[in-house]
């Protein structure tokens, strides 16, 4: 990316500038790996939350673990300084839980 632009700048391929927040109004996230790795974010990771949120964008954090639960994911994120609010946070046992909420099915767990 050239020193000029900005994190969310863009070039018009017509030659002007433009602001992508006019096409994109949300950006999804993955965490580990991407925002973290480990018990630390990742370098940038901070800041460029930050430039996302300043500049308008809906954020959406998204992580396929199941090791941890979704309290400690956000308690984790909250300690490295990503602040994110419950309803940012997608894990996969929303996912599936609304699956089958959708489908009016019931979660049934077999010991």
């Amino acid at each position: 990316m050239p020193e000029n632009l900005k994190l969310c700048d863009a070039i018009d391929p017509r030659g002007g500038a433009w602001h992508p927040r006019l096409m994109i109004r949300a950006v999804l996230l993955d965490i580990a790996g991407v925002v973290y790795q480990g018990e630390q974010p990742l370098p940038g990771a901070v800041d460029a939350v930050a430039d996302l949120r300043q500049a308008g964008f809906r954020l959406r954090f998204l992580t396929n673990t199941t090791r941890m639960p979704r309290r400690a994911l956000l308690s984790r994120l909250n300690s490295m300084g990503i602040a994110i609010a419950d309803d940012e946070l997608f894990t996969p046992a929303q996912a599936a839980r609304g699956w089958l909420a959708t489908k009016g099915l019931s979660a049934h767990l077999l010991i």
